[in-house]
C-alpha cells in the first residue's frame, strides 16, 4: 500500500491543508464514494463552497471549459457550475451528491447536466502538484489512490464567524471527528517520490570487445540526459558509481583538478568488475532540492537493478 493510500483509505472525508500559499483547509473525499451524508457533513462542518475537482480529461469529456481570464495566474481553474438533469433545485445534499456521483460514471455525457447549477467544477493541472499546488491538484492526487478516474469533491473550512478557519480551528475539527490531515507539502513530496522521472532513450554496445551496454537515460524532471554503463554479464548490481563529468580531466586529459578518479579510471574499474555500474552526469547545477536529487538517484539505482534482471534473462536464453 502506498503512503498516500494509508492516509486516505477510510470511509469518510479527510482534510487537505494548504500549508504553502493560503493556509486554507478543505474537507475532501473521492467522488466515487460520495454520499448525501458526507456532502451534508461538508456543508455543516466545512461551511464553504462545494467543489468538484476534475482532471482535464474529464473536463473535456463533459465539455466543461475554464471561465474567467485564463491569462491571470490563479490557484483554481473554475468552470460553469452544474446540476444533474434529474435533480429539482439541485441544492440539497442528496441532489448535490447525485450530481457528483453522475460525473464519474463511465457512460456520462455532457448533456446529462444543467448549467449553471450548485456544484462548482475546478480543473486540475496535468501533472498535479508539480505544476500547481492548488486544491484541485491536491484533491485529484489523493483521489487517484481510489480510482483510475481520479475525481474528488472538496469544501473550504470556515470558522463559526464565517471567516477562513485558522490552523487551530482546523486541528480542532480534525481531532473532534477523527479525520486524517494531509498537507500540500506532503503531497508534493509524495508525488516527487512516486513519479518515475527516468526514461531510457537509447542503448548501444560499446567497448573494444563490445563488453558493455551504454544507455542514454533522460531525466525528465530536470530535462537533461545522463549516460549509464553496465557490463553485459552484470546480474547483481551492488556497487554503483555516480560520476560528474570533469572537462579538465576527461576531455583535456590533465590532472589539474580535484577529482580522485576520471571517466577512464571508472570505466577501467567497470571492465574489471570492480564496480557494477557507472552513471555519468553533467556538472549542470540542479534546480531542485537535495531531497528531489536523492529521489532521482534512488530511481537510477532501481533502473540499474531492472536492467540487471534483463541482462540475466538474456544470458540465460543465449
Amino acid at each position: 500500500m502506498k503512503k498516500g493510500q494509508q492516509w486516505v483509505m477510510q470511509e469518510g472525508p479527510y482534510i487537505l491543508l494548504d500549508d504553502i500559499h493560503t493556509g486554507i483547509g478543505y474537507l475532501s473525499h473521492a467522488a466515487r464514494d460520495v454520499s448525501s451524508e458526507t456532502v451534508n457533513f461538508m456543508i455543516r462542518v466545512g461551511k464553504g463552497l462545494v467543489y468538484l475537482c476534475i482532471t482535464p480529461r474529464l473536463a473535456e469529456k463533459l465539455h466543461l471549459r475554464e471561465i474567467g481570464d485564463t491569462s491571470i495566474q490563479n490557484d483554481k481553474s473554475v468552470t460553469v457550475s452544474i446540476d444533474h438533469k434529474d435533480t429539482t433545485t439541485g441544492i440539497s445534499a442528496s441532489e448535490r451528491a447525485h450530481t457528483i456521483k453522475a460525473c464519474v460514471q463511465p457512460e456520462v455525457k455532457p448533456d446529462d447536466f444543467q448549467r449553471p447549477g450548485h456544484i462548482f467544477p475546478i480543473i486540475s493541472k496535468d501533472i498535479l502538484m508539480l505544476d500547481r499546488a492548488g486544491v484541485a491538484e491536491a484533491a485529484v492526487l489523493t483521489a487517484s489512490y481510489f480510482s483510475s478516474e481520479p475525481c474528488a469533491y472538496a469544501c473550504e473550512i470556515l470558522d463559526n464567524t464565517g471567516r477562513i478557519a485558522d490552523k487551530k480551528t482546523i486541528n480542532e475539527i480534525k481531532k473532534k471527528y477523527g479525520l486524517p490531515l494531509i498537507t500540500f507539502s506532503e503531497l508534493i513530496s509524495m508525488q516527487y517520490e512516486e513519479t518515475n522521472w527516468l526514461k531510457v532513450v537509447n542503448k548501444k554496445s560499446v567497448g573494444n570487445a563490445h563488453e558493455c551496454w551504454m544507455y542514454t537515460v533522460r531525466n525528465t524532471l530536470e530535462n537533461r540526459d545522463c549516460t549509464l554503463y553496465i557490463k553485459k554479464d552484470m546480474i547483481k548490481p551492488e556497487h554503483i558509481i555516480f560520476y560528474q563529468a570533469c572537462e579538465v580531466g576527461d576531455i583535456l586529459g590533465t590532472s589539474q583538478c580535484s577529482c580522485e578518479f576520471h571517466f577512464a579510471d571508472y570505466y577501467h574499474q567497470l571492465c574489471l568488475h570492480e564496480i557494477d555500474a557507472l552513471v555519468v552526469e553533467s556538472k549542470k547545477e540542479s534546480i531542485n532540492t537535495k531531497e528531489v536529487a536523492e529521489t532521482v538517484k534512488n530511481q537510477m539505482k532501481t533502473l540499474v537493478k531492472k536492467l540487471a534482471v534483463e541482462n540475466e534473462l538474456q544470458i540465460a536464453n543465449s
